[in-house]
């Protein structure tokens, strides 16, 4: 396809409004807050998850390159095209649309879609007297949850340990160069793409259909690990500083963490 019906196929899935081609309507999304910027053939702005899963299989079809990206807030480029170098067309897919929270297991845990956010999540977690993994600075500028685990942040609540998470729900292209749906999320949401995603953006499941398994949602090993590196810190003290008295409280001090 040229790119003209590439634009018009895309118009199809998501409507003409949240499709932009024109580069005055592109600059917000194809430059970066510190550095990156670069040419794409569109940015498209879908509502639902299944229009991610349509524009996808679009993209594989016509060989395009495919940029994820939901507030632009982030400091490391990975949001945007960066330069002219590259060998095939590229399209940003800027997820804000699809924010829904799913608020879990009581609220100890979350289902964050694609375009959910941290400012959001602060103010659902509220009535649960909970925090979100990530307090940063971009929280009030519409920082996303999954760019919060993608760059393992942590910010003001690094205490806790990274953001961390072994439970996802993602596309890949396989070896037949077919898109496949991967739910490794620990929730049973039925069998095609379509009932998957579906089910989870209207949070049609129960408690009867989440079993995590053995798989994590946080990092619960991080106070371990911190007081063994306080150990050895302490115990590399002693050694270089041997005429120095350490004092059996600093010995015996452990990092309290919520």
């Amino acid at each position: 396809m040229n790119d003209n019906q590439i634009i018009f196929e895309l118009q199809n899935i998501i409507g003409s409004k949240h499709v932009l081609s024109s580069e005055w309507r592109k600059k917000p999304f194809t430059k970066g807050w510190r550095y990156g910027e670069g040419k794409a053939l569109a940015v498209v702005r879908p509502g639902k998850l299944i229009d991610i899963w349509k524009i996808m299989q679009l993209c594989i079809k016509n060989d395009i390159i495919v940029i994820m990206q939901a507030a632009n807030t982030g400091l490391t480029g990975g949001s945007t095209p960066k330069g002219i170098d590259y060998d095939r067309k590229i399209l940003i897919i800027n997820t804000l649309r699809i924010n829904g929270i799913h608020i879990i297991n009581n609220g100890k845990q979350i289902i964050g879609l694609a375009g959910s956010t941290l400012f959001d999540l602060e103010k659902k977690l509220d009535k649960y007297n909970r925090d979100p993994h990530s307090v940063i600075g971009s929280s009030c500028i519409g920082a996303s949850i999954v760019g919060g685990v993608c760059n393992n942040s942590g910010g003001a609540l690094v205490q806790r340990g990274p953001a961390y998470t072994e439970l996802s729900l993602y596309a890949k292209i396989n070896s037949n160069q077919k898109l496949e749906l991967v739910n490794d999320l620990g929730i049973d949401l039925g069998k095609s793409p379509e009932e998957i995603l579906s089910n989870l953006e209207n949070k049609n499941f129960n408690s009867l259909d989440i079993d995590s398994g053995n798989k994590r949602a946080s990092d619960n090993e991080y106070k371990t690990r911190l007081e063994m590196l306080m150990q050895a810190h302490l115990l590399v003290l002693m050694r270089t500083q041997g005429d120095c008295m350490v004092l059996p409280a600093a010995q015996e001090r452990s990092l309290s963490l919520r």
